[in-house]
């Protein structure tokens, strides 16, 4: 059997989410985080895979993981946001929402996404502010 560094199997775990084998790629990326459990990319991906075969409180899990390793990762800290809001977990949705933003102020998407979350939240005056900026 050959030995495949973690670089190599991330884009096999990729090749095989873009191929649609999730349960293949999942099992793939929970293999690269068991040799190496400190590689953001893994759990990031491990986190869309699990989105997609709608295992959406492990996906969350994963981001946490994701954002031990890099904190300030934009795309994790808004994708996780989403997540939570997909779940009706407007709070704390708006609270990564929040520290999305934190790192890069002014993300359109972040700001509507974050007004959804105050609209739900019953803050329309709040809500107002986060699309219009």
């Amino acid at each position: 059997m050959i030995k495949l560094t973690p670089s190599q199997a991330l884009r096999l775990a990729n090749f095989a989410y873009t191929a649609r084998k999730l349960v293949e790629a999942e099992d793939i990326c929970r293999q690269i985080i068991n040799a190496s459990p400190d590689l953001f990319d893994a759990h990031y991906l491990l986190a869309f895979v699990q989105l997609r075969l709608g295992k959406k409180i492990a996906a969350l899990a994963s981001y946490d993981r994701a954002l031990t390793v890099q904190p300030d990762h934009i795309e994790a800290l808004s994708n996780r946001a989403n997540a939570l809001q997909e779940e009706g977990r407007y709070e704390e949705a708006r609270l990564s929402y929040d520290r999305a933003l934190a790192v890069q102020p002014f993300s359109a998407v972040t700001l509507s996404n974050r007004g959804t979350a105050l609209r739900k939240l019953n803050r329309a005056g709040d809500a107002l502010v986060s699309y219009e900026r």
